[in-house]
């Protein structure tokens, strides 16, 4: 036996699909159309599977059989829906719109990944660059940092050097003036010479 409430819960359902249905296909339950090889507007679906999709979910929003309150709204997308897709010029033109506009949804979408990517390229490059510039930053720091080592190295190299050359200015300055104190030794005066006597012959 039937539960009715599980009854209207399915018919609930049924009417709640039906009215957040973006299109018809949607609304009937049916499949959609898509582009085939050539870009034409291609579909799998004929008047019967319309005419079976329509009675399928007429059974649960048709208002002398639902008393949800938004049956009738549902059914009255179902006929219109119904109607559409069972007229030729009106099918055709239906279905050739809805291709266009996945085509066009579809290559936005393709647009926004490839800028998304894009950007995702930019920032990467940007990320790189200031690596980059970062590390020659430290290089150059690190450069300087031991070129002013090197510098102070060779400065106190030669600051050492003037103080070995002052020194020995010093002590080359110094010895001159030790012998000019003690001064000059004394010569030794020489013998008188003798006097030789007259020899008488």
């Amino acid at each position: 036996m039937n539960d009715p409430s599980r009854a209207t819960s399915s018919s609930g359902g049924v009417i709640r699909a039906i009215l957040r249905g973006a299109n018809h296909f949607e609304i009937l339950d049916l499949p959609k159309p898509y582009p085939d090889l050539v870009g034409e507007a291609a579909w799998d679906a004929g008047a019967d599977d319309v005419n079976r999709a329509f009675r399928k979910r007429s059974l649960h929003c048709h208002p002398d059989k639902s008393r949800h309150p938004d049956a009738p709204r549902a059914f009255d997308l179902l006929k219109k829906a119904k109607a559409c897709l069972l007229s030729d010029l009106e099918r055709e033109a239906y279905i050739r719109d809805h291709v266009k506009m996945q085509q066009t949804l579809w290559e936005g979408s393709w647009k926004s990944d490839r800028e998304a990517a894009e950007a995702r390229e930019r920032i990467a490059s940007a990320r790189c660059n200031a690596q980059e510039e970062q590390t020659a930053l430290v290089v150059d720091a690190m450069k300087r940092r031991r070129d002013k080592a090197q510098s102070a190295e060779r400065k106190k190299q030669r600051s050492a050097l003037r103080a070995q050359a002052s020194s020995a200015r010093r002590v080359a300055d110094d010895e001159p003036e030790e012998e000019e104190e003690g001064g000059p030794e004394p010569r030794s005066k020489p013998a008188p010479a003798r006097k030789q006597r007259p020899r008488f012959f």
